[in-house]
Formats: C-alpha cells, structure tokens, sequence
C-alpha cells in the first residue's frame, strides 16, 4: 500500500479484504480519524484515514485510493490508503 508517496506493508494475514472505496455512511460525533463506515458482507466497519493519524501531507483522496479492511485483536478495522496494488 502506499500513503503521501511512501510504500508501506501491512501483514498479509491481518489483511483480509482490500476494496475500492465506496459510499461511506457517516458517523455523528466520530473522531475526526474514522470517516464513517463501510458494509461489507452484512459487517459494520469502521473506516479510518491514515493521512490523519500520521499526519501525513498530500489531497484527501484520488480515484487510486482504496480500503484495506484488516484484523485489530478482536476487531475489523477498514484503513484508507492512496493506492493498493489488489484493490
């Protein structure tokens, strides 16, 4: 995945989908990190921007960007990134 020009990994078996992004539904009162959440096959799941959390430069989003939806102990997590090479 890359994120403001720098190539990142994430561990293939804590990624379980990478998706294009597609409407989110927005959460009132969430943190400014979460942008809302995604369906994906009957599941609620939060998706937030790593540009925020790493307070990294550059737009918001591009038609490359997509959701990689990864495991965070007992909980799935949709993170955004600028491109990701399966999505």
């Amino acid at each position: 995945m890359a994120l403001a020009a720098c190539l990142d990994a994430v561990e293939i078996l804590k990624s379980l989908q990478i998706l294009d992004l597609i409407e989110l539904t927005f959460v009132p009162s969430s943190p400014m990190l979460v942008k809302g959440v995604l369906e994906v096959d009957g599941r609620s799941i939060p998706l937030m921007d790593l540009r925020i959390k790493l307070e990294a430069p550059g737009p918001c989003r591009t038609d490359a960007a997509a959701a990689i939806i990864v495991q965070v102990g007992e909980a799935e997590v949709g993170l955004i990134v600028d491109t990701a090479p399966e999505a």
